[in-house]
This record gives structure tokens, C-alpha cells and sequence, in this order.
């Protein structure tokens, strides 16, 4: 049918009198839409841009990338590790991008991601798990404050980690599997359950730094600096905190 909608397959039969009360049948169905020029595309009308808009975005990233490690190396003097660590983020959310074009490019035109999906979960894995350990460091004051963590924050870092290593799964289980099925619900929830506990768990290393240099600027001598990293502090926890209100409760109310 030339109209865009969501079509159906139902199969029916009417159990005739002294006839058997078994069916069995091989079904093979394909679906896709023709475009334009008479091709097929095996995306859904919603999703027949992705490939495109997924190609920009990861130039924006790749573009963003280099204006970062330009940025540092011309302010060397004020760059620590984290800030080589967010170059390296910049880096895995751009190549998890344009692996992810690639794969929806070869499902429009193909049907199947040939392979690419694959090259497209182990970015995007480094580069999920990558942010999260980003945050915590640079919300403990890792590098740029104090070159070391202490008991609580390593113990937070030992529970993203794993949690993040369950999330990736549940990302590639949900990708490959259909939408509707109880165990993809399942593992959809399992996602989106641990994607929240991580991103409640990093305000914890912000919330203590900001309270340590509150304390810290009413009791030493350098009262001005201390309130100038905290005035940062409180800029990076509503950053954080804007961050996964938007990302993980307004996305999915759209949704």
C-alpha cells in the first residue's frame, strides 16, 4: 500500500465439522516502504531520517572534539588529566554517532545492520560508561582539585561501573530484540532503572564537594577562592541535575 500506517498480518480459520484442529504454516513477511524514487527503505516512515541526522550529529561531535584539544593545548598551563578524559569522551560519543548512521544506513537499504550494530555497541559502551566516570571525577574535584579519591567516592565508582556494564547489555538486548515482546519490557525497564541510579549516584561526590568548600571557605584564609570553586561547584551540580531531568523524565514523557 502506498499510505504510510501501521499494518497488520491476521491470520484466521474457522474449525470446519470432523476436521482436524491443528494448523501449521511457515510465514515469511517483509516490510518496507518505497520511496521516492521507487526504492525500498526498511525503516519506518518515523525513523527513515535517522541515518542523517545521526551523520550530522557525529560531525558535530567530531567537530566539537578538535575544538577541545585545541582549547587545552592553547591553556596547557590549567589542563589536567579529566580534561584529556573529556576529549576522549568527545571522541567515543562521536564515533558511537556515526557507527550508529552506518548501521541505520544498512537497515534502510538492506533490511539488516550488517555487522555495524556491533562496531556500534562497543562505542557505544566505552562512551556511556566513559561519561558517567567523567561526572564523578570531576565532581569529586578529582585532578583539578585533589590528585586522589577518597573511601566514598571509589566505592560510588565501583557501583557505576558494574551498573553501567548491566546498562550496555540491556541497551544491545533491547536493540536486537522486538518492540512489544514481555522480555524486551523487561529489559527496557532494567535500563532505564539503572540509567537512573547511576545518575542519582554522581550528585552524591558533587553534593560533598560543594558542602567541603562551604566549610572550607568559612574557616581558612582563602575565603575568596574557596567561594569562587564552590560559585563552580553549584554551576556544574545544576548542570548535572538539568541534565538528567531532561534526558531521562522529559525524553520519555515525549516518548
Amino acid at each position: 500500500k502506498s499510505e504510510e500506517g501501521l499494518y497488520q498480518v491476521v491470520f484466521a480459520r474457522c474449525k470446519p465439522t470432523g476436521a482436524s484442529t491443528t494448523v501449521s504454516f511457515e510465514l515469511k513477511a517483509t516490510f518496507y516502504n518505497v520511496d521516492s524514487s521507487g526504492s525500498r527503505d526498511y525503516l519506518t516512515a518515523g525513523e527513515t531520517s535517522l541515518p542523517t541526522v545521526y551523520f550530522l550529529l557525529s560531525f558535530l561531535f567530531l567537530g566539537m572534539t578538535v575544538f577541545w584539544v585545541y582549547y587545552c593545548r592553547k591553556h596547557n598551563d590549567f589542563v589536567h588529566h579529566v580534561h584529556m578524559m573529556m576529549a576522549v569522551l568527545l571522541m567515543f560519543k562521536a564515533m558511537s554517532l556515526l557507527f550508529h548512521a552506518v548501521s541505520y544506513h544498512f537497515i534502510k537499504v538492506q533490511g539488516q545492520p550488517v555487522g555495524w550494530n556491533v562496531i556500534y555497541y562497543i562505542f557505544a559502551f566505552l562512551k556511556g560508561t566513559m561519561f558517567f566516570v567523567v561526572i564523578l571525577l570531576v565532581g569529586t574535584g578529582w585532578s583539578m582539585l585533589k590528585p586522589y579519591l577518597d573511601a566514598k567516592e571509589k566505592q560510588i565508582l565501583m557501583i557505576v561501573l558494574p551498573l553501567q556494564v548491566l546498562d550496555n547489555i540491556a541497551l544491545v538486548v533491547i536493540e536486537e530484540m522486538s518492540p512489544g515482546s514481555e522480555a524486551w519490557l523487561t529489559w527496557r525497564d532494567v535500563l532505564n532503572l539503572f540509567d537512573i541510579i547511576c545518575c542519582c549516584l554522581v550528585l552524591f561526590p558533587i553534593v560533598w564537594q560543594i558542602r567541603h568548600l562551604r566549610i572550607a571557605a568559612a574557616t581558612d584564609g582563602k575565603a575568596e577562592r574557596n567561594m569562587n570553586k564552590l560559585k563552580q561547584y553549584r554551576n556544574f551540580y545544576i548542570a548535572v541535575v538539568a541534565y538528567i531531568y531532561f534526558t531521562r523524565i522529559i525524553v520519555r514523557l515525549l516518548g
